[in-house]
């Protein structure tokens, strides 16, 4: 058995990250989510063979074009969706600098004279030995 956690990102992203968990697993797979865990599990699932099944405990099971928010508010009785705030996710300063410097690594362009501007790694520059 093996456990992803999942990392609340939004639906397209935590449904990749479990996709690609799924991609190390040799064998079949059966599939547990709980409450948005269902949506997740549903996505991941799309278009994998070695899923073999799906298991919903208390968790949504939206259509193609539907959503849990908008699953919560469709029957009467539900009271998810009114108490659910909205708040965008900020990452901390230090994995904004980590993603600023994965960029700089990856850069597509070459690295301006000097190079102190941009802060290239050192390989980059011309005047640094290699």
């Amino acid at each position: 058995m093996l456990a992803a956690a999942n990392p609340l990102r939004g639906l397209a992203s935590d449904a990749a990250y479990v996709r690609s968990v799924i991609k190390r697993v040799s064998g079949s797979v059966v599939l547990v989510g709980h409450s948005c865990g269902g949506a997740v599990i549903s996505s991941a699932a799309a278009d994998v063979p070695q899923v073999k099944a799906l298991v919903h405990i208390a968790a949504f099971a939206p259509d193609k074009g539907e959503s849990a928010l908008g699953l919560s508010g469709k029957f009467p009785g539900s009271t998810l969706g009114p108490t659910l705030n909205q708040v965008p996710f900020q990452p901390p300063p230090t994995e904004q600098r980590r993603r600023a410097a994965v960029l700089r690594r990856r850069a597509p362009w070459p690295a301006p004279s000097g190079c102190r501007a941009a802060r290239p790694p050192r390989r980059w520059c011309s005047a640094q030995p290699v």
